[in-house]
């Protein structure tokens, strides 16, 4: 376990190392732009929409009992737009993608592909390695953004045409206690959690072995370690967010 945390804190070092300057060669970076932005969008929406939708019901069921509904539009915006959103993006992008990513650096590797680009004198963590992190990293806010903007569309529209909930008061509610800085908290989790897919998931696949039976394990590996650091990550930046706001921003 010391070995392996080892190599992941210099695969990590030398991803970093890689980044700068950026590999220049545009075609990387648009087929990564393509796989991890625009056929990401879909599911995104689906999931987004869906998540918006059930907190608007679970949020009405209970707030009609206590007989505060004028607080469901806030109630779903703020944890949609700080922890929820981040989170269930995060969370669609490391099945999609991060599985991805892991499957072909994990299949050059026992193809021998990698080898021949040391060979030829090519830095694989810069071909390979660095887009996908910078990609990833980038893109998972602007998907955060979009999940965020159709799950708060959704819990409106369920709010407002099912429950009867009064349009501008609803929208006033949520104005009233919605903040800036919980938009800045949920970009600055995208960012990381697309961090932590990239990385992850190109270091589990980078260092694959075994033919095929350890691309799969490398891609189940890279999943749970993937999910697991997304949701522990998640709790502490949370704390932080939470004493930054305290001290600092209220």
């Amino acid at each position: 376990m010391i070995k392996g945390l080892s190599q992941f804190i210099k695969f990590a070092g030398g991803t970093v190392r890689s980044i700068f300057p950026p590999y220049c060669r545009f075609s990387f970076y648009y087929k990564q732009f393509i796989d991890v932005g625009v056929k990401s969008i879909p599911i995104v929406l689906i999931v987004g929409a869906f998540v918006g939708m059930v907190l608007a019901v679970m949020t009405y069921k209970q707030f009609s009992k206590l007989g505060i509904e004028s607080l469901v539009g806030p109630f779903i915006a703020v944890p949609m737009v700080s922890q929820l959103g981040p989170i269930m993006t995060a969370l669609m992008i490391l099945c999609r993608v991060g599985s991805a990513m892991t499957a072909e650096l994990g299949t050059m590797r026992v193809t021998e592909q990698i080898d021949a680009l040391h060979c030829f004198g090519i830095n694989p963590m810069k071909t390979l390695v660095a887009p996908r992190v910078i990609v990833c990293a980038a893109l998972l806010p602007a998907l955060t953004v979009i999940s965020d903007m159709i799950g708060i569309l959704g819990g409106w529209m369920i709010s407002v045409q099912f429950f009867e909930i009064n349009s501008h008061f609803y929208m006033d509610q949520t104005k009233k206690y919605f903040e800036s800085f919980d938009i800045f908290t949920g970009i600055a989790k995208a960012f990381f959690f697309g961090v932590i897919i990239s990385v992850v998931c190109c270091y589990k696949g980078f260092y694959s072995k075994g033919g095929a039976s350890g691309v799969g394990n490398s891609i189940m590996q890279a999943v749970v370690v993937s999910f697991i650091m997304i949701i522990v990550s998640n709790f502490f930046m949370s704390m932080v967010g939470q004493y930054i706001w305290q001290h600092y921003v209220r």
